[in-house]
C-alpha cells in the first residue's frame, strides 16, 4: 500500500533573548500526507531505505546549542517518532526523531528482510544523508547522542555495537537484555490479522476495528487515537501531469506486524546480550569511549527485570551509569519529562565538550 511520506519534518519554534521567535516551513502534516515515497529515497532494489523522521533545530539560538552534538531518538514497539515531539520542543539542541520501518510512516518492506541488520542499516542510511550531521569540514558526519526507548533501547544498542565510532554517548531508557520468547508477548496478536498488516484505512472505524481484531485492548486503541498515533488523514492521488485530488482516509503509526517481528526476531534470542559485550569490549579499548546511561522507570511501572539490570552492570562494569526515576512509568521520557531533559541536557553537554 502506498505509504504517507518518506521524510517528515516537525516545525519547533525557537527561543531566544537575542531573536525574534522563528518558525520553520515544514514539508507535511498529519492530515495532508503525500501518496508516495520520493522515489530516489527508496529504490525498489534496496533492502535499507531512509526513514521517516521529525527534525527539531533546538530550542534555543546560543553558540553553545549550535555546537552541540545532535541527539537522535529511536521509539519502541507500539509508536512513532510522535512519542518524543514534547521532549524535542523542549530540548535545547538539534534533534532527529525516526520512525523505525514499519512504524509512523516509515515503509515496512519485505518481511522477509526484517532484522537486526536491515533496521540498523536504515537508521544508518538516514543519518548518514541527513544535513543537520554532516561536518562542515573534514567531510564524514558528526558523531550523535543516541536515545532509544524500550525496544527502541535494542535497537539503538545494536547501532552501538556495529557502529561505535558514530555514537558519543549512549542512553537506554527502560531496558533491560533478558529473554523474551514471543509467547511473552503481553499482547496476543492473532497472527492471521497482523501478517502483512496495511496501516491505511478507508475510516477511522475500520482502523480501530482492525487493531481490536489484531488483538489489542479497546482502552489503549482509544488512547492511540486521543494522542495522534492512530489518526484521519487526506491523501493526495494522481501524480505528474494527472489532476492530484484529496482523499479523506486513516493512517495508523502502530503496526501490529513490526511487534510481532520484533518479538520473533530481536527478543526470542540472546541478541541484546551479545551486543552489550561487545560494546563493553570496544569501550574498553577506545581512545575515546563513550558513555552509557540506563535509565530505569518506578519499581511499580518498569519492565527491566532486576537479575536482567545486574547483569547489565556486570557486563559493562563502572561504565554503565545507572539511574532510577521514582515515579516514572514505562515512557520515563514522557511521564518524568522534566527529569528526563535535565539529565538528557547534562549528558549532551557532557558529550559535545569532549567532541
Amino acid at each position: 500500500p502506498p505509504i504517507p511520506t518518506t521524510t517528515t519534518y516537525t516545525t519547533f519554534q525557537k527561543r531566544t533573548k537575542t531573536m525574534p521567535q522563528t518558525t520553520k516551513t515544514t514539508t507535511t502534516t498529519n492530515t495532508a500526507l503525500p501518496s508516495s515515497q520520493t522515489p530516489n529515497d527508496n529504490p525498489e532494489d534496496e533492502k535499507t531505505w531512509r526513514l521517516a523522521h521529525v527534525t527539531s533545530p533546538g530550542a534555543e539560538y546560543t553558540l553553545r546549542s549550535q555546537n552541540a552534538l545532535p541527539t537522535v531518538f529511536i521509539h519502541g514497539l507500539d509508536s512513532s517518532s510522535q512519542t518524543w515531539s514534547s521532549v524535542q520542543s523542549e530540548l535545547s539542541t538539534a534533534s532527529i526523531a525516526v520512525d523505525v520501518r514499519g512504524c509512523g510512516v516509515s515503509r515496512m518492506g519485505d518481511r522477509d528482510d526484517f532484522g537486526i541488520d536491515t533496521v540498523v542499516e536504515d537508521v544508518k542510511k538516514t543519518l548518514s544523508l541527513h544535513e543537520l550531521l554532516q561536518r562542515k569540514s573534514g567531510g564524514g558526519t558528526k558523531r550523535v547522542i543516541l536515545v532509544g526507548h524500550s525496544m527502541g533501547a535494542k535497537i539503538a544498542t545494536y547501532y552501538a555495537t556495529k557502529y561505535p565510532e558514530d555514537v558519543a554517548a549512549l542512553v537506554l531508557e527502560d531496558m533491560d537484555i533478558r529473554r523474551r520468547p514471543v509467547t511473552a508477548n503481553p499482547i496476543p496478536l492473532d497472527m492471521d490479522v497482523v501478517r502483512f498488516f496495511n496501516r491505511r484505512f478507508a475510516t477511522l472505524d475500520d482502523a480501530v476495528e482492525k487493531l481490536t481484531r489484531a488483538g489489542y485492548p479497546s482502552d489503549r486503541i482509544e488512547k492511540w487515537v486521543r494522542e495522534g498515533r492512530v489518526r484521519k488523514i487526506q491523501q493526495i492521488v494522481g501524480q505528474g501531469d494527472e489532476e492530484e485530488e484529496e482523499e479523506e482516509g486513516c493512517w495508523s503509526d502502530v503496526n501490529p506486524e513490526f511487534r510481532a517481528l520484533s518479538y520473533e526476531r530481536f527478543c526470542d534470542n540472546e541478541s541484546a546480550t551479545t551486543a552489550l559485550k561487545d560494546i563493553a569490549c570496544w569501550l574498553k579499548g577506545a581512545d575515546a569511549p563513550f558513555p552509557c546511561h540506563l535509565l530505569i522507570a518506578d519499581d511499580e511501572m518498569t519492565i527491566c527485570d532486576n537479575e536482567s539490570v545486574e547483569e547489565m552492570c556486570q557486563i559493562m562494569g563502572s561504565m554503565l551509569r545507572v539511574q532510577r526515576f521514582e515515579g516514572a512509568a514505562h515512557s520515563i521520557h514522557n511521564s518524568k519529562q522534566e527529569q528526563f531533559l535535565e539529565l538528557l541536557e547534562d549528558i549532551v553537554s557532557n558529550a559535545s565538550a569532549n567532541k
